[in-house]
């Protein structure tokens, strides 16, 4: 997606391991690897640090990229905790550098859509929004980290942040308010599995999400996002899927139902790349000095849900947010 975007170019890529670093730069065509971030951020010619890392890792290095005055696009969630987070927003607002979250599905075309329908009032006064994210069980599919408290495991940080900042993205309002329940972790899996998260929005609309990577479900179909109003109803099905292949490598595409009292209507969405959506949308957000897709602010928002709902779970009462 890096290479396709417009107005971009690879520079480097840094590694913990230069050979390898060097052998993924010959493989996917930037011009050099490095093998320390000091050497990184002496390059004149990288405007933009993009952090790839285990979760555990992102804050200290977004924070060290900032300070050398490069441009931050992170991986979500931006840190290990809430004081992580808060500590990166600050690093780039104090360094004036843009901090941008890849909370790709900010990017979905049926997202974007339902936001606007949302804001027009076609549904009315609003009520209720749910999420379901399923996906398979991954055990074995990812890197060792990925199971790791340590650095970050865990379907909230994994999945559910996605979910969290989605309900944020199209209703256009703050969650204030948190009540959930989170799989406890065993010997055998360290970090939960199954979470069901219940919101009050400051609008006053009600919300629940809950997801899981322990469904079999190969055909990823088991999401839905839902939007209830006092004048019809929408929903997606399947949103989350990760558009990010070649065109024609998968054959079906997402719809958006739209049902109100003045009648129903269905909008369809082809297969689009999202991480090439919110590259592009990064680099404008510099160019023009704009706020990203997603912002630093909108990855703490998600953030504060997150420790918020690992509170409630462990307290067993609800938790409120100060925004």
């Amino acid at each position: 997606s890096i290479k396709l975007a417009g107005n971009t170019k690879m520079v480097g890529v840094l590694s913990r391991d230069k050979e390898r670093g060097a052998a993924f730069a010959a493989k996917h065509g930037f011009q050099r690897s490095y093998g320390s971030m000091e050497e990184l951020l002496s390059d004149p010619e990288v405007a933009v640090v993009y952090i790839a890392t285990p979760t555990g890792l992102h804050a200290p290095q977004a924070i060290q990229a900032a300070k050398g005055g490069k441009h931050v696009f992170v991986q979500k969630p931006m840190g290990k905790n809430l004081e992580d987070s808060e500590c990166l927003v600050a690093a780039c607002q104090e360094n004036n550098v843009k901090l941008g979250v890849a909370f790709s599905y900010r990017a979905h075309p049926a997202h974007i859509k339902a936001r606007e329908i949302i804001a027009s009032g076609e549904l009315g006064e609003i009520f209720l929004v749910t999420g379901q994210l399923q996906v398979p069980p991954h055990r074995g599919w990812h890197a060792g980290w990925w199971y790791d408290p340590s650095l970050g495991a865990g379907m909230l940080p994994r999945l559910g942040v996605h979910w969290i900042d989605l309900m944020r993205f199209v209703l256009g309002h703050e969650i204030e308010e948190v009540s959930a329940f989170v799989g406890p972790p065993t010997p055998d899996n360290p970090f939960e599995d199954v979470v069901l998260g219940m919101f009050r929005f400051d609008n006053g609309v009600y919300g629940s999400m809950d997801c899981s990577d322990i469904v079999p479900n190969p055909l990823r179909t088991m999401t839905r996002f839902e939007f209830y109003g006092s004048k019809g109803t929408m929903a997606t099905v399947s949103s989350n899927v990760d558009w990010f292949v070649q065109e024609g490598v998968h054959s079906y595409s997402v719809d958006l139902h739209v049902a109100t009292v003045a009648g129903s209507t269905t909008y369809q969405f082809s297969l689009t790349n999202l991480y090439l959506t919110e590259i592009e949308a990064f680099n404008k957000a510099i160019e023009e000095n704009a706020e990203p897709l997603a912002s630093g602010i909108d990855g703490l928002r998600a953030d504060q849900v997150t420790a918020a709902m690992y509170e409630s779970a462990r307290s067993g009462k609800s938790v409120r947010i100060n925004p």
